[in-house]
């Protein structure tokens, strides 16, 4: 069958619309929560575009992604190293081109902050300078400077450095980063834990911004149809 370049068009606008309508799935899971999490306040900030599904287990976690649709996973690794527990489904997803928001306190659990893309510098940061990433403005601006709070952990976030391509966004002091940006930018590790923020509006803001800027980079499959029709449209324009 031939396809004509209004097909073309047709089909790709399709595409961008049925996503740019649909309600972004969010999955959640932290293994124990000591302070407020900042998770449900982001999700609250963004609206009804915006659907949270938290897993209260690790297995029904991994039961949910393994059996879901979702835009956006948030993996809090807080009171234990958890994340060999749920390395194949994370592993799974984000080579499905799934996107994954992070916080663990362990900087020895290298297989998740290598999926990440980042290694550990120092514990317990006290200050994130921000710049002028949209994951510090866009949809809300979280100030110059985002502050941590224990709430009783020992280890209550990391600083880091980037490796293997991602890069480092937000200034933790002693050239580390507050936030690592890995896997062409559908992961985001930050270094406080989800309950760690020393202001619960300024870690809200910064994971409603992190879920925006994720749910928003084109999926796998999605972006090689765009290249396929834009490479159809300037042969057609070629003949």
């Amino acid at each position: 069958m031939r396809i004509t370049l209004a097909q073309v068009i047709a089909i790709v606008g399709l595409i961008g619309t049925t996503r740019a309508h649909a309600t972004v799935q969010v999955l959640y899971y932290a293994d124990v929560t000591l302070g407020t999490s900042v998770v449900p306040g982001a999700m609250a900030l963004l609206g009804g575009g915006y659907n949270l599904v938290t897993s209260s287990t690790q297995a029904d976690f991994n039961t949910q992604l393994s059996g879901g649709a979702w835009d956006v996973v948030i993996f809090g690794e807080q009171n234990d190293t958890i994340f060999n527990g749920s390395s194949v489904q994370l592993t799974s997803y984000l080579a499905g081109g799934g996107k994954v928001i992070g916080a663990t306190w362990d900087s020895t659990d290298s297989s998740f902050l290598a999926m990440m893309g980042a290694s550990s510098v120092s514990a317990n940061p006290t200050n994130i300078g921000t710049n002028v990433d949209p994951i510090f403005n866009s949809p809300y601006a979280t100030g110059s400077n985002i502050t941590t709070n224990n709430p009783g952990w020992g280890v209550y976030g990391l600083a880091y450095h980037p490796v293997g391509g991602a890069a480092g966004l937000g200034d933790a002091g002693g050239g580390a980063f507050g936030v690592i940006r890995g896997n062409g930018g559908r992961t985001l590790l930050n270094g406080p834990l989800f309950d760690s923020y020393g202001s619960l509006a300024q870690g809200q803001k910064l994971v409603a911004n992190e879920i925006v800027a994720v749910a928003t980079i084109p999926e796998p499959a999605t972006g090689g149809l765009l290249v396929l029709g834009t490479l159809f449209l300037t042969a057609r324009r070629r003949k």
